[in-house]
């Protein structure tokens, strides 16, 4: 089954570790995910 919690801590650590956004920044585009994620569902 698909691990959404785990696919955006992987997601986050890889994105902190390469991309230079600050964790405002990285909060708000999670929440964009998960929306995303939620509406795809539907």
């Amino acid at each position: 089954m698909f691990d959404l919690e785990e696919h955006l801590r992987q997601w986050r650590q890889e994105t902190e570790a390469t991309l230079a956004f600050e964790p405002e920044e990285l909060d708000e585009l999670e929440d964009h995910l998960r929306f995303a994620y939620e509406n795809a569902l539907r």
